[in-house]
């Protein structure tokens, strides 16, 4: 399929509930934090809701896996149960032995025996009901007769009941009014934004290995708008949409590509949620040059067909942005220079000193001419606007710089107060030219940053592996290295033979690296990549600026 062509480890967009795909929105997030609360032995009830395919089942099951060893866990996913069965269900899944002809009475005092003895020895007990939104009304009365389980100060179980929107509209009706006062927390799991879209499309890409954005803004603009913010549908559609690209030969997913996969997913009437483009008829002195343009088309296609420099040709004019030649598409794929900077080497001169005189660097030229490659025509203008010697990206490699191209909402490009060159209105020019009361803070840009890395790093650093870098992010964080974590192989056996290894990307700097990416309004995703390392680099420029 395509994963060897987009440089997969494994499918990206599966609609399967893997919890290692769990996308941090800040609305996952919060519902996390709801669930969570429950390990508090606080809430006795507490209800998540959201529309089909939101990610509730996902969350649940990333939840459950992130429970202490002290917790103890069952999983309720047939919600057309009995209140027998439903008692024996959880029973199941506890582990608890009970008689094969046991009453409803029975299986309630062995549960309530077992919840006393776990207590006794410091455990809790979580239950999750999945679409509880389908339970017949005698089962969740039977619920609310479990949140009974109790001691004098704590409660014993704690239930967390999870459904579609219609679970709330269930829980007002008169005969379950009991049970609807007794949740103690609510949260609803609202589809993503287009922003969101965008980053939860480079997240499944970066967990599965891709360490750059295929979807331009337009393709992901498009699979928004039609799936509605959905993830599930975002995974069909974006899974169609590689095949549609791998099958073209391209290297990205453009709005064409995406469109189509709409269509075939959800077909003819996802049609009207797309964003279609304004056409208008044409006079007939432009029409016949409309014809004439086709007729010369024609022959250049035919030309591709024979000559293959022609088609060589081609593929230069329309590389996608992020691929520029001689170049590798991130930061982490070039060649790592023992030149590093420990801070943002360039700021911005409008945000860094506004009384700085303006920038005599030439506007950078509107891309209307195919045979000059506008990336590196722009990355030499932004190199001259950095005050480095001017070259292109295969130039700036050779002097320790690297290419790093990128598609950022624009609320994460300015507070870097970094020389960034952006495409905008079809044309490349520097960030601080352009009118920032024009930008809407979530629009997402092209861009280029002429960067230098902190040394060791080589790529995109994911929580439980090592990387040199490691070490560098530690210091800039302040979290210290114990040296009592270890990594767990396949077998059971410790993977680490000669010692502590002191690259390791442990669980407490990855909480560190959350806490930082969500103070500057990054993703969470725990990821050490070029944004996080350049926002970084920013506060250790700004933390020397103010020690001098």
């Amino acid at each position: 399929m395509y994963l060897d062509h987009f440089s997969l480890d494994r499918f990206p967009f599966t609609i399967a509930p893997d919890p290692a795909f769990l996308f941090p929105s800040a609305g996952h997030q919060e519902a996390l934090a709801h669930l969570h609360y429950a390990l508090t032995g606080h809430g006795g009830l507490i209800c998540l809701t959201g529309d089909v395919g939101t990610g509730k089942t996902t969350l649940c099951r990333a939840f459950l896996e992130q429970t202490p060893d002290n917790i103890k866990t069952a999983y309720l996913f047939n919600p057309q149960l009995s209140q027998r069965e439903l008692l024996q269900a959880l029973c199941d899944e506890l582990d608890i032995t009970y008689a094969a002809e046991a009453s409803q009475q029975a299986l309630y005092q062995q549960l309530n025996h077992s919840l006393l003895a776990w207590y006794a020895e410091g455990k809790r007990v979580i239950c999750v009901v999945d679409e509880a939104q389908a339970m017949p009304v005698p089962s969740l009365e039977q619920i609310r007769l479990l949140t009974n389980l109790e001691t004098s100060d704590n409660k014993l179980l704690t239930l967390i009941l999870v459904g579609q929107p219609e679970l709330r509209d269930v829980l007002q009706r008169h005969e379950l009014r009991q049970l609807n006062q007794r949740i103690t927390a609510r949260y609803h799991l609202k589809h993503l934004s287009q922003t969101e879209t965008y980053a939860y499309l480079r997240h499944r890409l970066a967990t599965a290995g891709c360490e750059r954005q295929v979807f331009d803004e337009a393709a992901a603009s498009i699979i928004c708008r039609g799936c509605g913010g959905i993830p599930r549908l975002i995974n069909s559609v974006a899974d169609r949409a590689l095949l549609g690209a791998y099958a073209r030969g391209d290297n990205d997913v453009h709005a064409p590509v995406a469109r189509q996969a709409l269509v075939e997913v959800l077909g003819d009437t996802s049609q009207a949620a797309i964003p279609k483009v304004r056409t208008r008829r044409l006079p007939g002195a432009a029409l016949a040059g409309a014809l004439g343009v086709m007729i010369v088309l024609l022959i250049a296609i035919g030309l591709l067909v024979v000559e293959p420099s022609w088609r060589a040709t081609l593929a230069r004019w329309i590389t996608p942005v992020g691929t520029a030649d001689g170049t590798r598409d991130s930061a982490g794929n070039g060649n790592n220079s023992d030149k590093t900077l420990e801070a943002a080497p360039v700021l911005a001169k409008s945000v860094a000193d506004p009384n700085a005189a303006e920038s005599t660097v030439a506007p950078l030229p509107l891309i209307d001419n195919p045979p000059i490659d506008p990336r590196q025509a722009a990355a030499e203008h932004l190199s001259q606007a950095m005050g480095l010697e001017a070259g292109n990206c295969d130039q700036l490699q050779g002097r320790g710089w690297q290419c790093l191209w990128v598609a950022w909402p624009y609320s994460q490009l300015q507070p870097l107060q970094y020389q960034v060159a952006v495409s905008y209105d079809d044309q490349w020019q520097l960030l601080t030219d352009l009118e920032s009361a024009r930008i809407r803070p979530d629009r997402v840009l092209k861009a280029l940053l002429i960067w230098q890395a902190p040394a060791g790093y080589h790529g995109l650093v994911r929580q439980g592996t090592s990387a040199e870098v490691v070490a560098w992010v530690r210091a800039q964080l302040g979290v210290e290295w114990h040296g009592d974590w270890q990594r767990i192989g396949p077998s059971g056996s410790d993977t680490q033979a000669a010692g502590p290894d002191k690259t390791f990307y442990d669980p407490l700097l990855g909480h560190a690296v959350a806490r930082f990416q969500a103070s500057q309004g990054l993703t969470a995703d725990r990821i050490i990549g070029p944004q996080t390392l350049l926002y970084l680099q920013r506060r250790a420029y700004q933390a020397q600026q103010e020690a001098q």
